[in-house]
Order: C-alpha cells, then structure tokens, then sequence
C-alpha cells in the first residue's frame, strides 16, 4: 500500500485512508477533501447526495 500511495503522489501511510480508496477507485470523491461546514445559519450541514 505504501508503495501504491507513493506513486500516486499520496502520503505513504501503509492504511486504507480516504484518499487511498478515491485514487483505487473505491472511495467517495468528498471523502477526506475537507471537515463539514456549519452554514452560517446554524443549521444542521447537508451531505452531499450522490
């Protein structure tokens, strides 16, 4: 995995991370890109729908 990760320009962690599983094609293409955000009006954040 290490050696997979490097390749593809990702941190060489060895784990199966967020960013490893969109590069294998397996993971969500928001998955590990940043933490919810609180819309200014304090409700509740919306995930996104796929």
């Amino acid at each position: 995995m290490k050696k997979f990760q490097g390749a593809n320009g990702l941190t060489e962690t060895g784990k199966f991370d967020a960013k490893s599983l969109q590069k294998l094609g397996l993971g969500s293409e928001v998955a590990g890109s940043a933490a919810p955000r609180t819309p200014a009006n304090g409700t509740k954040p919306q995930l996104p729908r796929p």
